[in-house]
């Protein structure tokens, strides 16, 4: 799991300022809250409205004989009435796994739904 979180963190250490979000898009403007080694804090702005989503990645080493390191990710919007979203928090989270490449690792596969992440179905994440 160490350097599945350490690719994590460098994705959102590369995208903390706003340079990649000037041609449009969300892949900017996320920030460190904290890291451990079982889990990850962030923030992500939105670029336009400046909004504040809270980001959590959980590192379970092992779960299973087959599975070396399972990733549990959560993005939640600070807002109460953010529920339809786009699929921003979807967004929020695949974006840094696409960016750091985690997603062509051997053995790679994301489990959600609509009812687990609002939108999920409809996103689009080149837009947010």
């Amino acid at each position: 799991c160490d350097a599945i979180r350490e690719a994590l963190v460098n994705q959102i250490h590369n995208w903390t300022d706003d340079t990649n979000c000037q041609q449009g898009g969300e892949k900017c403007l996320y920030h460190m809250i904290s890291e451990t080694s079982n889990m990850v804090k962030a923030y992500h702005v939105t670029p336009k409205a400046h909004y504040r989503d809270n980001l959590k990645f959980i590192f379970i080493k092992n779960p299973t004989e087959s599975v070396q390191c399972e990733v549990e990710g959560y993005s939640a919007s600070e807002i109460f009435y953010a529920i339809l979203d786009f699929g921003t928090n979807y967004c929020n989270l695949h974006n840094l796994i696409v960016g750091s490449g985690l997603d062509n690792a051997p053995g790679y596969k994301e489990e959600t739904s609509d009812s687990i992440c609002t939108q999920y179905s409809s996103a689009n994440c080149t837009r947010f």
